[in-house]
């Protein structure tokens, strides 16, 4: 049972909260179907978690994440990487620098009827399958390494886990640097790098809560793993690249 005031998880049959002292009659159940609310209010708290305390947030939610909402939440984080992916190319197309020649200087200017020109099938549709096959595929890397190893991680958790790593990459990636870095560039260089260093680092420290890795095949394994992806995300971002640089000459 959560408490309904600090969301704190308590034992069953406790009538007060163990960290606030509030009354449990009216706390929030989890785990059970058809409660949405509860179920709403777990999943706001893991992605506020996800960038302020992901352990904490894994170790609180683990037990109720079975097949279905460990799904339901990872499609949510493809959602929100959508969405702020949309946003992030609304905020760009609109901002237009030009020069004004009676002032001789360069000015920023919103043309908002700029936003007819976006490919919205792709920036949401299609977008939101990549970002839901990118935590398929990156998680199902860690379930088969795990079977390698004989140290075997379920797949629904590996999905779950990898959901809660991505957030503050997409974050960092999808739109805080590229907003951000239209008013400062080096930002936009140095916080998607922020960002996808603190997701590897919360990705393979979660993982490593269940497979309780220790020493030189701790190293071995995620340093394989990584690296298994980031050369297939390289490898399709040349590809696609070079199929753009391609078109574009057509």
């Amino acid at each position: 049972m959560f408490c309904s005031k600090c969301g704190t998880k308590n034992e069953a049959g406790t009538s007060f909260c163990s960290n606030c002292g509030a009354q449990l009659g009216t706390a929030v159940k989890t785990g059970k179907k058809g409660n949405l609310f509860g179920l709403a209010f777990d999943l706001l708290g893991l992605l506020l978690n996800a960038i302020i305390a992901p352990f904490k947030g894994y170790n609180k939610e683990k037990d109720n994440m079975d097949t279905k909402n460990s799904f339901i939440f990872a499609g949510i984080v493809a959602g929100c990487m959508t969405v702020i992916n949309l946003l992030a190319n609304m905020i760009t197309v609109i901002k237009v620098k030009e020069y004004d020649w009676s002032s001789f200087k360069t000015v920023t200017k919103f043309k908002f009827d700029r936003l007819g020109d976006l490919n919205y099938f792709e920036l949401i549709f299609k977008n939101l399958l990549i970002y839901a096959a990118v935590i398929a595929v990156v998680a199902g890397v860690f379930f088969l390494g795990s079977m390698i190893i004989k140290k075997q991680i379920t797949y629904i958790k590996s999905v779950y886990i990898t959901a809660i790593a991505v957030i503050p990459m997409a974050i960092t990636t999808l739109f805080a640097g590229p907003v951000l870095g239209m008013l400062w560039a080096e930002l936009g260089t140095y916080l998607p790098v922020i960002g996808m260093v603190y997701s590897c680092i919360v990705l393979c420290g979660l993982m490593n809560e269940e497979l309780k890795l220790e020493k030189d095949i701790k190293v071995y394994f995620y340093a394989a793993c990584l690296s298994i992806i980031f050369i297939a995300a390289t490898e399709i971002l040349v590809r696609i690249a070079v199929n753009s640089a391609l078109n574009s000459l057509l």
